[in-house]
Formats: structure tokens, C-alpha cells, sequence
């Protein structure tokens, strides 16, 4: 049987026809399909917080369905208060194809509040299955600055300075 629904349940009943009529098994069958749905995501963790990136990881608990498989894997991110998508963010990173999957967020701006999530889809369903969005501040560095310097010790081979 082919054209039915994941998830639904469905009546099946035999049937014969001759020339002399049609007859029927007396009991439907029940058949109940497998309801694949969209990976489920979890843990996700953004480290290594940087001025211009991040670290993200996440991990792939369930395919979603007996038999499928992960076909991409990876993290979207947005700077605009948007819980980002695949289809509405600021950045998207693909990930290697493991259970334990990272990637490194690039191309942020200093000192901005970013939300991210991570996504996986299946082979199966168009839908991608996304982990709960956390949100993290990327950092400002600074160039250093100094005083004015002052010389201590001077000698004939040599100066100590101290700024």
C-alpha cells in the first residue's frame, strides 16, 4: 500500500472478485503507520565566546523515526530578537554529520547579544527539528593603552623603561 499517512491509522479489508461476484475477508485489518517526524535536538552549549565568534555544540537525541537518517546538521543564529530558522536568521553554520555535532559561529559583531539554536533534518520529513534557542553576548576587546612611559635606570648598555 502505498500514498498513506505516517502516524494515522488505517483500515485494510481483502477482497476477491470473480464473475460471479466479490467477496470480502469479514474482519478489516488495522494497520498503523510509523509517524516520522522532525530530529529532536538537545544540550545545546555555545563556549568559547570570542569578539567575532563562538563555539556552539549540540547533540541529535532522536532521528525522528525508526530507520532514518540525520542528512544535515547545524546551528542558526540571529542579532535581531528573531527566534532564528533555517528560513529567518542572521547566520547559519553546517556542522559534521555526528550525534555530537559543533561548529564555530563566525562573523559576529563585537559586543552583541545573539540567539542561536541548533537544527538537524531527516531524510523523511521537510520540517528541520530545532533545540531550544539560548541567547549569549559576544565580547569587546579593546587595544591597550598605555601611560606615558618614564625611564628608571639608565646605564651605558642599557634602560629600563616602565609605562
Amino acid at each position: 500500500l502505498t500514498g498513506l499517512t505516517g502516524g494515522q491509522r488505517d483500515y485494510v479489508k481483502a477482497f476477491a472478485r470473480n464473475s460471479k461476484g466479490t467477496g470480502y475477508c469479514s474482519a478489516p485489518a488495522t494497520l498503523l503507520t510509523a509517524a516520522n517526524t522532525a530530529p529532536k535536538v538537545s544540550s545545546l552549549t555555545v563556549m568559547n565566546i570570542q569578539d567575532d565568534n563562538a563555539k556552539a555544540k549540540a547533540f541529535v537525541s532522536d532521528a525522528g523515526g525508526n530507520g532514518l537518517t540525520i542528512i544535515e546538521r547545524g546551528f542558526v543564529w540571529s542579532n535581531n530578537g528573531i527566534t532564528p530558522t533555517l528560513e529567518n536568521n542572521t547566520g547559519k553554520a553546517i556542522a559534521a554529520t555526528t550525534d555530537n555535532f559543533e561548529a564555530l559561529l563566525n562573523n559576529l559583531d563585537p559586543s552583541t547579544s545573539y540567539m542561536v539554536r541548533a537544527y538537524a533534518k531527516n531524510n523523511k520529513v521537510q520540517e528541520a527539528g530545532y533545540s531550544q534557542p539560548i541567547s549569549f553576548m559576544t565580547g569587546q576587546t579593546y587595544a591597550p593603552t598605555l601611560t606615558e612611559g618614564r625611564h628608571e635606570l639608565v646605564k651605558f648598555d642599557r634602560i629600563t623603561i616602565s609605562a
